[in-house]
């Protein structure tokens, strides 16, 4: 296994609020650890709400004895996550409001499991398709899932950016659970609307299936294109491709 994650402010931001984790050793009782966490509520609140919530999560999968699967713990820790930002949030002016994305993923033999909150994106790149495992926890796509608008006119809506779902948002939090067997031939790409807002699914998965490029390559190059086309946002990526190894990258 290889994998690569990187984070950038973008072309429009002068302060990066999205944090990120890659270990491809283990963590606790994880055997490795992917995050991308994207943080909103003021300059200074959404860069702590994300730091925050990898930190807890991290820490409550270090120090908890595992229990059931592979995903209640991953789940158990980012519940954790959003029990410490809500009270760090309801306690001062300075962080009122603040919250953020969470995506985590974990592999585990041949199965991939991932608790995801909010916006930013996990996905599976093949060389036929690239397939959204997430799914994306706004105002938009609730109306999407609902009927009452299209993907097309969701592109363009004026709430686009509206988060329904966040880690602190609330005293309780309703996680995402994905559970998937590990294709031969897949990569896997977790990144922040920073990057999903900027380049197209189908470029996102030409520049991950490059092999001709190294997974850092890769990954800047999807960071670039974002800010080629705008970099309105901040920008995360995380590549990881589970058959490749550092050996194949030289």
């Amino acid at each position: 296994m290889i994998a690569v994650g990187k984070t950038d402010v973008g072309r429009q931001r002068t302060v990066n609020q999205d944090n990120i984790f890659v270990s491809t050793q283990p963590v606790g009782c994880l055997p490795n650890i992917f995050i991308v966490a994207d943080g909103m509520g003021g300059e200074r609140a959404g860069d702590v709400a994300s730091a925050m919530a990898i930190e807890v999560f991290c820490r409550y999968i270090k120090d908890h004895t595992p229990s059931g699967e592979y995903l209640d713990n991953l789940i158990s820790a980012v519940s954790e996550a959003n029990t410490e930002v809500f009270a760090k949030g309801s306690s001062s002016s300075d962080y009122s409001g603040m919250g953020t994305t969470f995506t985590g993923a974990a592999i585990a033999g041949n199965v991939l499991y991932a608790a995801h909150v909010g916006d930013s994106r996990l996905y599976a790149v093949t060389e036929k398709k690239i397939e959204q495992l997430s799914n994306d926890h706004s105002y938009v796509m609730e109306m999407v899932r609902s009927g009452q608008l299209t993907i097309e006119e969701a592109e363009n809506h004026p709430k686009k950016n509206v988060i329904m779902r966040a880690v602190g948002y609330s005293s309780v939090i309703n996680v995402d659970g994905i559970i998937r067997p590990v294709a031969r031939d897949s990569i896997y790409l977790i990144c922040s609307d920073g990057l999903s807002n900027m380049v197209p699914a189908n470029e996102i998965k030409e520049i991950v299936n490059n092999k001709t490029l190294t997974i850092e390559q890769r990954v800047d190059k999807l960071i670039a294109r974002a800010n080629e086309n705008g970099g309105r946002d901040n920008i995360s990526a995380i590549i990881i491709s589970p058959w490749e190894s550092e050996e194949e990258q030289r």
